[in-house]
């Protein structure tokens, strides 16, 4: 994450990093995507996300508009941003892709604590900065410190045994 200059307010801003890119599916603001890695090494194109991406090493947008399929679209790839999450989420809460709602985040559980719980490595894509205000699961949007091109990674206890 870069710092953005600051003006004297005193708050920490993050700068912010986003693209125009082909988006094969449609997107509303705030949806996670998936970027397209084209044979040629470079990301051409962005996809819905799916239900093992967590743990996939490629890098993951958000959408910062309403875009429709096969338009180009502004993703944001590195910054703070509204996005789609889960009813669960609160302030400081570690984030990943969430493998039940499609383009959405949820909070990473502690192993052992309910269905949520980890099974395999899971990928931090962020950190939320506020909670999402939703009880069901994708209807809410959070402020979420983002980095869709990192690939910090813990594992579960599963992983560890």
């Amino acid at each position: 994450m870069k710092i953005a200059t600051q003006g004297g307010d005193g708050k920490v801003a993050f700068a912010s990093e986003s693209v125009l890119i082909t988006c094969t599916n449609a997107f509303s603001a705030g949806d996670v995507v998936k970027l397209t890695l084209a044979s040629d090494g470079t990301y051409s194109a962005c996809v819905s996300t799916g239900s093992t991406d967590d743990v996939v090493l490629t890098a993951f947008g958000v959408s910062l508009d309403d875009v429709s399929a096969g338009a180009t679209g502004r993703i944001g790839l590195r910054g703070v941003f509204k996005v789609k999450a889960s009813g669960a989420v609160a302030a400081g809460n570690a984030l990943t892709l969430d493998d039940g709602v499609v383009g959405s985040l949820h909070e990473i559980m502690t192993v052992g604590t309910g269905s949520a719980e980890l099974t395999e490595y899971a990928r931090v894509v962020g950190i939320a900065l506020t909670a999402d205000g939703a009880a069901a699961a994708g209807s809410g949007k959070a402020v979420v410190q983002f980095d869709g091109l990192a690939a910090t990674f813990i594992p579960s206890k599963a992983q560890a045994d």
